[in-house]
């Protein structure tokens, strides 16, 4: 993937990786990314559970550059969302323009968190914190986030 270097006034660019089901920009040679599941559907709802923005990018309204463009490109491909990580649900509670996404169902106020990816492929390692996977999907990897700006 390349590296971008982004301008304080530039665009991020942000690539659909769609073996590995995330929206990535990488900055300086970090990345940040929104990491999602898919219901198998010819139309599916995809499930948002985490949203990364490395330390050192943080502040920069990359974590909400990402979930637009994932947003925009839910809304070209008849995609529906569900978000349940905590930094998606403040993200699509405070933006209009993306509330027909949201599935039937799907919660913006329940108590969302990040997790890490599940199955074949995914190790016991966190990316982020280097350490050992939580147990459960615990609030831990909300720290990872940054709140969205109203739209």
């Amino acid at each position: 993937m390349p590296d971008i270097n982004r301008e304080k006034d530039m665009e991020p660019t942000i690539v659909h990786d769609e073996k590995k089901k995330r929206f990535v920009c990488v900055v300086d040679g970090l990345e940040s990314s929104v990491d999602y599941e898919t219901d198998g559907a010819a139309a599916p709802v995809i499930d948002i559970y985490r949203t990364f923005v490395h330390p050192d990018l943080r502040g920069k309204g990359l974590a909400e550059a990402l979930l637009k463009r994932l947003s925009d490109h839910a809304l070209q491909n008849g995609w529906r969302v569900k978000p349940t990580c905590s930094y998606a649900q403040l993200y699509y509670r405070r933006s209009r323009r993306y509330a027909s996404l949201i599935a039937d169902g799907a919660s913006l106020t329940e108590g969302g968190s990040c997790r890490l990816p599940q199955g074949p492929g995914h190790g016991d390692e966190c990316p982020v914190t280097q350490g050992v996977r939580p147990k459960s999907n615990t609030n831990e990897h909300t720290a990872h986030t940054q709140k969205p700006e109203a739209s």
